[in-house]
């Protein structure tokens, strides 16, 4: 059995589409951790936002490409919708970065929800009162929704994208979002926003605002926290130490590929050491060593790397360091990954020095 692919907010993700051609997106934002650990229970019981406990929001950049390096992330096929946060797992998927959020540029899909005989306009933290009677809110029928995505996320964007020969025949729709959010139904998003007097122009975290949530403070606990956690281990005296890895098999192209190869070794092993998305140095620099036989004689070589952000992610770092020494372990002995080890701590320019450990 497949393990779980787990994301969190930031992470940019990969979906193999084709042999060659992946879809990429990003989290938004995560429900159980943003949410439902941060406010008291009784605040989230005046919305429909603790529905999408073990969801994540997520966006899909347009287009179908070979490596993360040509996504253009200003162009967006889905700007936010629900899934289920092992979504992952179900497609081969995998974490291949991580870019910060800003709250501003977030926003949630709206739907109707009833309670108490009402009806209400549901989206984030906002959970309005609408002149909407039983019968035309079933009449409508948009409501909140959440699952692995085939259609909202992968169809959708390979319509978007005009790759139509990358999607199923008869799994094309005219709209995917009929039923899950409001922003797909502008004429009816226009009433239903006009009788309680908004404006269908402002951005979900103005709205939110006015009526007393700032979506900033959801994010600022969870980057606090990973800064503090950065700031307390910044070079740590060992990394990845429980992720399992063959320096074998030649250069990878790209770090989906990588990726996808790493992730199916672990399940092959059933290990589950292998967290892609997290930071393990908190430095945009590392000098990393390694010993290998050049011919009759044992040889030391040494190399710096470059953070693609502000730190270096398990996968990102891995990645980088199969692509440099592959060439000289794949016939050697030892070349089974063994974690790295701090050899000298930070130079002036804070750049650590990490020794690869290497077994057989």
């Amino acid at each position: 059995m497949a393990k779980k692919v787990k994301c969190t907010t930031g992470d940019v993700f990969a979906i193999p589409v084709s042999e060659t051609e992946f879809i990429f997106g990003r989290v938004l934002f995560d429900v159980t951790k943003q949410y439902i650990k941060i406010v008291p229970e009784e605040e989230r019981e005046l919305n429909d936002l603790g529905f999408f406990n073990k969801s994540v929001l997520v966006e899909m950049f347009l287009g179908v490409y070979t490596s993360v390096e040509d996504v253009d992330f200003e162009k967006k096929a889905v700007t936010g919708t629900f899934v289920f946060r092992d979504f992952l797992s179900k497609y081969e998927g995998v974490i291949v970065g991580k870019r910060e959020v800003n709250p501003i540029e977030v926003s949630f899909p709206e739907v109707l929800s009833r309670y108490n005989m009402n009806v209400y306009l549901a989206s984030g933290e906002l959970y309005l009162p609408i002149p909407i009677d039983g019968d035309k809110y079933r009449e409508i029928g948009v409501y909140a929704s959440s699952g692995y995505g085939y259609y909202n996320l992968i169809v959708a964007t390979l319509d978007f994208s005009g790759r139509d020969d990358l999607i199923k025949e008869d799994a094309k729709m005219d709209n995917y979002f009929e039923h899950i959010d409001l922003r797909s139904r502008p004429e009816l998003r226009s009433e239903i926003y006009a009788s309680i007097h908004e404006d269908t122009n402002q951005n979900y975290y103005d709205m939110a605002l006015k009526y007393g949530f700032d979506l900033k403070r959801l994010y600022e606990q969870i980057t606090g926290k990973e800064k503090a956690r950065a700031k307390k281990e910044k070079h740590p005296q060992e990394i990845m130490t429980d992720v399992r890895w063959t320096f074998y098999g030649g250069q990878y192209d790209t770090i989906e590929e990588f990726m996808k190869a790493v992730q199916e070794y672990h399940e092959e092993l059933d290990a589950d050491g292998w967290q892609p998305e997290e930071v393990v140095l908190a430095c945009k620099e590392v000098t990393v060593q390694y010993a290998y036989w050049d011919e009759e004689d044992e040889t030391e070589e040494d190399f710096r790397l470059t953070a693609d952000g502000d730190g270096f992610t398990a996968g990102e770092l891995l990645f980088k360091i199969h692509n440099r020494v592959v060439g000289h372990l794949e016939n050697e002995d030892h070349h089974f990954f063994e974690g790295l080890s701090l050899y000298k701590d930070a130079a002036p320019e804070n750049r650590p020095f990490y020794f690869l450990g290497l077994g057989s």
